[in-house]
């Protein structure tokens, strides 16, 4: 098959696997929203990292939930999993091997839970930056119930211990605000709307209030606010 310019490259990559980020064929919160907006913040992430080569961030953008979406469950079992899948659409490009190498580690290692600077690539690091900053914006708050709409909207056994009780859409609210802490940079977190991230706030406030009164409970939503929130809590208080 035939290497394509770079450009070239993406925009086929971009045509290739467009249907695959679409429902049904992927669940959501890893479908074609947080894909292109992943894709946009790059453009906002490359100014405090310009080390990062702006199109391996792109191709590693488009690839990096490609193991999601369930209509490329038989490819990437074929190719031996999701690095396989993915060099196999790399051998058409531009990219060298160190390229395609550094692509393939930062799509299998961007959802790990901790960033390591010292040995990650910068191309990783950005991609998870990327990553966590979709998560904190209006449309991907969404994301959990579009991910898992067979789970409650909280546990009524234990509603405000978040980190203990059992999967809802509660907790993977609170999740994002623990996101919010583990950017490894400031200057990631000044990228987070800080009016949206207010809104947000008062609503798990509003939402704590709610499942409070409606079970005759203390609302205990402000500690488990601050557990998310860990040091960044006093930048949020109310």
């Amino acid at each position: 098959m035939d290497r394509l310019a770079f450009s070239d490259f993406l925009n086929w990559l971009g045509e290739t696997l467009r249907p695959h980020y679409m429902p049904p064929n992927v669940l959501g919160g890893h479908d074609m929203v947080h894909v292109e907006g992943v894709l946009r913040l790059g453009e906002r992430i490359f100014p405090h990292m310009p080390e990062v080569v702006p199109d391996e961030y792109r191709a590693a953008a488009w690839l990096h939930n490609l193991d999601r979406c369930l209509s490329l469950k038989d490819s990437v079992r074929k190719s031996g999993g999701a690095a396989g899948f993915a060099l196999e659409l790399l051998r058409r490009s531009p990219f060298s091997a160190d390229s395609r190498a550094r692509i393939i580690d930062a799509v299998l290692q961007h959802s790990k839970k901790d960033d390591d600077l010292e040995n990650d690539s910068l191309l990783l690091t950005a991609l998870r930056i990327a990553d966590k900053l979709d998560r904190l914006t209006p449309m991907n708050v969404l994301a959990g119930a579009a991910h898992r709409s067979d789970l409650p909207h909280y546990d009524a056994e234990t509603p405000f211990d978040y980190r203990r009780n059992k999967p809802n859409h509660l907790k993977y609210l609170l999740w994002n605000f623990e996101w919010y802490g583990m950017l490894p940079y400031d200057w990631a977190r000044e990228l987070v709307d800080p009016d949206f991230f207010r809104l947000f706030l008062s609503f798990l406030r509003e939402l704590g209030r709610d499942i409070s009164e409606r079970h005759g409970i203390p609302n205990e939503i402000e500690a488990e606010i601050q557990s998310a929130l860990g040091v960044y809590y006093e930048r949020w208080r109310p």
